[in-house]
């Protein structure tokens, strides 16, 4: 039996959205941290097989907004190598890492939204990353109650906010099957779901996420509002009222994440760094006129970063100095306006208003309200993560942007490679 090009690249795709959580794993495993981790590996495998599959038939931009993403990152290095032409201090290893990884994030974006993607793959591909995110969560889980390794963890993920953000996203799903399946609680596919969405949410008291915490709580409220009807909100409010009350007064719960970071700075015993962080970036964005350092001259040079948190916070400017590369903002907006200035963040708030002005009219003509409900609350979910985390260089956020703009179909062509000539 022939296999087609495109079942090929679903295939391939399948297996880039099921190792994105996997960031670390070589690290973890065989201590070596190199640039070729196994979820870039599966997608320069699906550039090489797919890039120009499918080009004359839906063009090089299937998604027309995607031009944008294009304009606001050849903005961004074209900036960046005139301040180096200008004579400004630019760290070119950094510069060209977070190219590097941009223009393959850029490159896989638009190749995915080539590939002829019905619904049920929409829900496969969701499926694929649940499965992954669950080990991961596994992995975070059993680091951090059993065997107390850190304060916070994020397992085989590359930092702990992008680890919450995954658990975020594939509790909100368990969340809205569970509500599609008109909330039968009875029903062996619904406990499964409601086990493993409180699963995920011990991972992200594990990870040490506010924020997470946050978006839970707001997300799910939406996705009651929009899928339920007035009868069973009613019928439900007792039922949440008696969830919030046993994670309140529950004791074991309590004392098995009495050590965990969230509960700790919910309680105020933390102050946040992020506020001293965001002073400093506020100040660059005033420094520079609103122009930007340049790509990556935050993070990767030191000398920027010790330039403007100095006269905020000397104790984190001086912890910074001994690192090997200065630290991120702790959020994506603040990022883009301070690396690459408010030119490139009006383009990409730009960009947001099409994608998320397109979700909504798919959802009031398109006849698939429930599954563009989901892609919504998906999207929301990275873009509110992102006010308090990186965004730009995580392969989940990537994932999200992409998933959010694609035309699914109804019905898989018979045959992709005669639809596309």
């Amino acid at each position: 039996m022939k296999i087609s090009l495109n079942k090929i690249l679903l295939y391939i795709l399948y297996v880039y959205v099921f190792l994105t959580p996997f960031e670390r794993i070589l690290e973890f495993l065989y201590g070596i941290d190199t640039y070729f981790k196994p979820y870039r590996i599966a997608g320069i495998l699906l550039l090489l097989l797919g890039f120009f599959y499918n080009i004359r038939r839906k063009g090089f931009f299937a998604f027309p907004p995607d031009r944008l993403l294009y304009i606001m990152f050849g903005y961004g290095i074209t900036y960046t190598i005139v301040l180096y032409l200008m004579g400004k201090h630019v760290n070119l290893g950094g510069f060209a890492n977070s190219t590097t990884q941009i223009v393959f994030f850029l490159l896989i974006h638009v190749t995915i939204k080539r590939i002829n993607l019905t619904y049920r793959h929409m829900y496969k591909i969701l499926n694929v990353l649940a499965a992954g995110v669950l080990i991961n969560t596994a992995i975070v889980v059993s680091d951090f109650y059993l065997f107390q390794l850190a304060s916070r963890v994020q397992g085989m993920t590359d930092n702990s906010n992008y680890a919450a953000v995954q658990m975020c996203m594939v509790a909100l799903y368990f969340i809205f099957l569970i509500l599609k399946n008109k909330f039968r609680l009875f029903d062996l596919h619904n406990l499964f779901y409601l086990a493993a969405a409180g699963f995920l949410f011990f991972g992200i008291l594990a990870t040490g996420s506010r924020t997470g915490l946050g978006i839970i709580v707001l997300c799910t409220a939406f996705l009651l509002v929009v899928m339920t009807d007035w009868s069973t909100k009613v019928r439900l409010v007792p039922f949440g009222l008696a969830v919030i009350a046993f994670v309140l007064v529950n004791s074991k719960l309590v004392d098995l994440a009495s050590e965990a970071s969230t509960f700790n700075r919910l309680q105020g015993v933390e102050t946040d760094v992020r506020i001293p962080l965001w002073t400093a970036g506020k100040n660059a964005i005033i420094d520079t006129w609103g122009m930007g350092v340049g790509m990556a001259q935050i993070v990767y040079n030191k000398a920027n970063f010790k330039k403007y948190m100095m006269p905020v916070d000397p104790n984190i400017a001086n912890m910074v100095d001994s690192r090997g590369k200065a630290l991120g903002l702790h959020s994506m907006y603040m990022e883009i306006m301070v690396e690459m200035g408010m030119i490139a963040m009006a383009i990409y708030l730009l960009y947001l208003f099409y994608l998320l002005r397109y979700q909504y009219r798919m959802y009031r003509l398109s006849g698939r309200r429930q599954e563009h409900t989901l892609l919504i609350i998906l999207l929301s979910t990275v873009l509110l993560m992102g006010f308090t985390g990186k965004g730009i260089m995580s392969a989940l956020f990537w994932f999200m942007y992409t998933i959010a703009g694609i035309y699914f179909i109804e019905d898989e062509p018979t045959s992709p490679e005669k639809a596309a000539a």
